[in-house]
């Protein structure tokens, strides 16, 4: 939470939740379990500050891709780098990626 983020993560084992904390309370937003593509989307795509914070919840195991990385990737794959709506593929094409990955 407050800091940008700048990895996607990908969870291939355990339990990871998103928390956030206001004043002297924290809350837990969501809980993702695996196998899962996430990130916190608008921070990674718009590179401001996180609203929540990434927290294990049990024992992981994930590989990461960070933003310069996927910045590489669409500069350096032609098809990725013409798309008009970048912020939405990037999601998709990991998703697919992740079809043949797990």
């Amino acid at each position: 939470q407050g800091d940008i983020a700048n990895n996607i993560i990908f969870l291939k084992s355990g339990i990871v939740s998103s928390v956030y904390e206001t004043g002297s309370k924290k809350f837990i937003r969501d809980f993702y379990f695996e196998p899962l593509i996430f990130t916190e989307q608008e921070s990674f795509v718009k590179r401001k500050p996180a609203r929540f914070s990434i927290v294990s919840v049990t024992d992981v195991t994930c590989e990461l891709i960070s933003f310069n990385d996927l910045e590489t990737a669409y500069n350096e794959i032609p098809y990725l780098e013409n798309l008009q709506e970048r912020d939405s593929i990037m999601m998709n094409f990991f998703q697919y990626r992740l079809f043949f990955y797990f």
